[in-house]
């Protein structure tokens, strides 16, 4: 499913997570104050904002904005060391922090502090969760995998763990060159190839198969062809592909959709290319080749899964075809809409479920959230296991929402703020609490710091925080929350090896 990143670092107030220009970390520095500051005004209250209005309030109090603390009645939006306020761009390694917070050193798996935040040492941009492993991508385009081998070609190359690094043994690398690699291995976080990537996503179903779009524009494959879900590589469905591998073909894409089933993406002359196994998806026919898509609009962003296909025009209008069981397109196609079905305006975002949708769509100043399709997990987070038809019932409605991801059986989305909450099926813990087995509403999740991009798999979770570290939590049957765990519905952090 989608994986796809925001990219706001959450600093300050006044840096929303923008679904178009916000989603690689550090993309809002430039627009928080405190990071444009003066390299010689790092006097002791250099992080003081005289601007803010802190009169009469307590220190601690939070700042009328909520950028920082009051501090002598004045709003810190760095962090306090001894009584002082310490601005976020003269914080060192060693006494690190934003926000009125208390400084505090920076500790392993972070490492530098930046602008006030401890960042990892491989900050990371993209994360995607599949059925039995994750992978993401580093701010500097490299590719990580970890998790299971289910079948001989994912995740990515977490292959045989002696074929990466700087001496690889031979008889491995025979290995995967017919792809003949162990069944089962499983592979802790490490890089797999340099990239450089811009977006990877990982088909969250038994079927194990991946892809990566280059920043080249690029489609890269690897995985179990079983759906035709590698076709734009090979229209060979008994071929595995250990390793991650270019399609050699002329056309180059801004944005993909990779589901289980069927795939799709946008090239930079915003046509839909297509290709899978899903018939009711792709048009009634399958796909072997990546296949131009005749659409009522230009599309911008695409979503994939098991049975059907949408898209957000460059207009900001939703259109859906494919399987429509549970309603998940449509309300009056029947069980399957074989025409595009146009879902109304003002989206900005969409991702698919198994059987179920879910989208963001702008609500006057605000982001709304809404889910429609089956429910029999509580994914659609209506407060009661039902279905919808259409996008009719907004959750949460006093929330702003900034970012989304859809999994097989669960979602989970972010507020502009970096609030995490995830619903649906919970039978490992996926949803952030150990229990009911489904939570029918958005569940917020115990977060150790702001997140800025959050995947939904099957069973599992995971986000990237504002440090750039990894986090994953729910089941670890298959090692996605790194070795020696195990289920946790609280994040975890991952440590990634090079």
């Amino acid at each position: 499913m989608r994986g796809e990143l925001l990219a706001a670092v959450l600093l300050l107030v006044g840096c929303r997570l923008d679904l178009d220009q916000c989603r690689v970390p550090g993309a809002c520095a430039s627009r928080d104050a405190a990071a444009d500051a003066p390299a010689d005004a790092a006097s002791a209250d250099a992080g003081v904002d005289a601007a803010e209005d802190c009169r009469g309030a307590d220190d601690g109090d939070e700042c009328s904005a909520g950028a920082g603390r009051c501090l002598d009645e004045r709003c810190c939006t760095g962090c306090v060391d001894g009584g002082n306020c310490i601005e976020p761009a003269a914080t060192t390694d060693d006494s690190c922090g934003v926000g009125g917070q208390a400084c505090a050193p920076c500790v392993a798996p972070l490492g530098s502090c930046q602008a006030g935040i401890c960042r990892a040492t491989t900050p990371l941009s993209r994360i995607s969760v599949g059925g039995r492993s994750a992978c993401a991508v580093a701010e500097d385009g490299a590719l990580y995998c970890w998790g299971q081998n289910f079948d001989t070609g994912s995740p990515g190359a977490a292959v045989c763990p002696a074929c990466l690094g700087a001496d690889p043994d031979p008889a491995c690398l025979e290995r995967v060159s017919g792809c003949g690699c162990e069944r089962g291995v499983k592979t802790p976080p490490r890089r797999i190839v340099e990239g450089p990537f811009a977006d990877v996503q990982l088909a969250s179903a038994s079927i194990e198969g991946g892809a990566a779009l280059g920043r080249d524009g690029r489609l890269h494959f690897w995985g179990d062809n079983g759906r035709f879900v590698l076709s734009p590589l090979t229209p060979d469905s008994e071929a595995t592909v250990c390793l991650p591998e270019a399609a050699a073909e002329p056309r180059r894409y801004e944005n993909l959709g990779f589901g289980f089933n069927a795939a799709c993406a946008v090239d930079t002359t915003s046509a839909l290319y297509c290709w899978g196994n899903s018939q009711p998806a792709l048009g009634g026919n399958r796909r072997t080749e990546a296949t131009l898509i005749v659409v009522p609009e230009a599309p911008e962003r695409v979503a994939a899964s098991g049975g059907h296909v949408c898209f957000v025009s460059v207009r900001g209008d939703l259109y859906c075809r494919g399987s429509n069981a549970s309603g998940q397109v449509a309300p009056d196609c029947g069980d399957e809409c074989a025409v595009w079905q146009r879902i109304g305006a003002r989206w900005v975002e969409v991702d698919v479920g198994s059987g179920f949708t879910c989208g963001l769509r702008e609500e006057g100043t605000r982001t709304g959230l809404y889910c429609w399709g089956g429910g029999p997990e509580g994914q659609l987070g209506l407060g009661e296991v039902r279905s919808l038809p259409a996008p009719t019932e907004e959750l949460d409605a006093e929330r702003d929402w900034g970012f989304l991801d859809v999994g097989r059986e669960h979602a989970c989305a972010l507020t502009v703020d970096g609030e995490a909450f995830c619903w649906g099926n919970n039978d490992r813990a996926q949803c952030g609490a150990l229990d009911p087995d489904a939570v029918d509403r958005p569940n917020a999740i115990t977060q150790p710091e702001p997140f800025v991009a959050i995947a939904a798999g099957n069973r599992v979770s995971c986000a990237i925080g504002r440090s750039g570290l990894a986090y994953c939590w729910g089941t670890n049957e298959f090692e996605q929350l790194g070795p020696d765990r195990s289920l946790s519905p609280a994040p975890l952090p991952i440590v990634l090896e090079d």
